[in-house]
C-alpha cells in the first residue's frame, strides 16, 4: 500500500505562495477628468474598455462604466503585452455619433513589460470642436445607382470626421438629374457622406472635384448572381447554387483593419446556432489581390468556420464587389431563401444571428 506525505500547514502555505508568484500583479490605472472650461459637460456616463493582447473584438475587452464626471479606476491582475485603452462618453451604440451630448472618444495604447508593472493613463475630457469644418466653400457632385443611372431624391448627410465620431454639417437632396450641392463647408477639408440612415457612402473634399457617388444595393431588391472561387478546393461557385438557403455575404480583405473584428465574430455563429444546420451559408468573400493572401490570413487566424471564398483578380474592380456596388469594406449582405437582399450594411451594425432567425422563421 502506497503512502502519501502528510500535508502540513507549512507545505500548504509554500504551495500557495508559489501559486501566487505565477500570477501577474500588473495594473493599469485610468484617470478621467472633466476639464470642460465652459461648464459641466453634458455627458451622463463614461465607458472604459481595456482591450487585452490578442483580442479580436471589443467583446473581449475588460469593461467599466461610471456615472461620475471624473473618476479613477484601477484594473488589476493584467498579463504582459500591448493594450488599447478606449474611453468614450455616452452609450456604446452611439459611440460614433459626435453630435451626442458631451461627445468624447479617446484611444490610448501602452505596453505592460513585466508582471509587476503599474501603468497609469490620464485622460481629460474636451468638447468636440467642429468650427474648422464650417465655412463658405461648397461641393457640387452627383449620385448614381448601382446601374450608374442618376439617382433622384436621395437625401445625403455631409459629416465632419472627428475623434469623437461623425458630426453632421449639412444635409442635401439630389435633384431630378441626381445632382447635389453641399454648402457651408471649409476650404481644404474632407467630409464623409452618408445616406439618411447614416450609412457611409463616400468621402468628399473641398480640395478636389468629387467622384460620382454610387449607391449600394438596397434591401428588398434581387441579389445579383455572382461567381466566386472556393478557397478550400479552388472550384468556382455561383450565388444561385445556394437558392433556398439564407446566405450571408461579408466582403472583406486581409489588409482591412475594420474587417478583422466582424470576421472573428462571424466564426462564432455556427457553434452558438447549431440549429441552423445547412439552411444557412456564412460566406466570407475576400477581395484580396491574390487568393494566397486570403488563404494565408485565414489560416493564421484559424478562421475556418465560414464558407471562405475569393472574388478573383482586381480587388474592388473584380466582378462580385462591382455587382454589389461595394466601395468600402467590410460590407455585408443578407440574402433570403428566394434570392432577395433582406438586409445590408456594415456587419458590426447588423444583428446577423437575429436577422437570420427571422428569415428562417418565415414559412415558404
Amino acid at each position: 500500500m502506497k503512502t502519501h506525505p502528510r500535508l502540513t500547514l507549512a507545505s500548504l502555505a509554500t504551495a500557495f505562495v508559489a501559486t501566487l508568484s505565477t500570477l501577474s500583479a500588473a495594473t493599469i490605472t485610468v484617470e478621467f477628468t472633466n476639464a470642460d472650461k465652459e461648464g459641466v459637460a453634458p455627458y451622463t456616463e463614461v465607458n472604459v474598455m481595456i482591450v487585452p493582447p490578442g483580442a479580436k473584438t471589443l467583446d473581449e475587452a475588460i469593461k467599466f462604466q461610471s456615472k461620475e464626471k471624473s473618476f479613477v479606476k484601477k484594473f488589476e491582475n493584467l498579463k504582459e503585452g500591448s493594450y488599447a485603452i478606449l474611453i468614450f462618453t455616452g452609450k456604446e451604440e452611439n459611440r460614433t455619433d459626435a453630435s451626442r451630448p458631451g461627445a468624447f472618444t479617446k484611444i490610448e495604447r501602452l505596453k505592460i513589460e513585466t508582471a509587476e508593472s503599474n501603468e497609469k493613463v490620464s485622460i481629460a475630457y474636451s468638447p468636440v470642436d467642429v468650427t474648422p469644418f464650417k465655412g463658405e466653400a461648397s461641393i457640387k457632385g452627383s449620385v448614381v445607382d448601382h446601374l450608374q443611372k442618376p439617382a433622384a431624391g436621395i437625401k445625403l448627410k455631409v459629416r465632419a470626421v472627428t475623434p469623437a465620431g461623425y458630426f453632421p454639417i449639412t444635409e442635401v437632396t439630389t435633384d431630378a438629374e441626381g445632382k447635389y450641392e453641399a454648402k457651408g463647408l471649409a476650404e481644404g477639408k474632407s467630409y464623409s457622406v452618408s445616406d439618411a440612415s447614416g450609412k457611409n457612402l463616400a468621402a468628399i473634399s473641398t480640395a478636389r472635384p468629387p467622384q460620382p457617388i454610387t449607391l449600394p444595393l438596397q434591401a428588398g431588391g434581387k441579389a445579383p448572381d455572382i461567381d466566386f472561387i472556393v478557397l478550400k478546393d479552388g472550384k468556382t461557385q455561383k450565388l444561385s447554387d445556394f437558392k433556398g438557403k439564407v446566405v450571408v455575404i461579408d466582403f472583406w480583405a486581409s489588409w482591412c483593419g475594420p474587417c478583422q473584428a466582424p470576421m472573428a465574430k462571424m466564426q462564432t455563429f455556427r457553434e452558438k446556432h447549431p440549429e441552423w444546420g445547412d439552411k444557412v451559408v456564412l460566406m466570407a468573400l475576400s477581395i484580396d489581390d491574390t487568393i494566397d493572401k486570403a488563404s494565408t490570413h485565414l489560416g493564421k487566424n484559424s478562421w475556418d468556420k465560414t464558407h471562405n471564398t475569393w472574388a478573383g483578380d482586381g480587388g474592388f474592380k473584380s466582378k462580385p464587389p462591382q455587382a454589389y456596388a461595394v466601395r468600402g469594406i467590410p460590407s455585408c449582405f443578407i440574402i433570403d431563401q428566394e434570392g432577395n437582399i433582406s438586409s445590408a450594411g456594415h456587419p458590426a451594425s447588423l444583428d446577423i444571428p437575429k436577422l437570420i432567425d427571422v428569415l428562417l422563421s418565415k414559412k415558404p
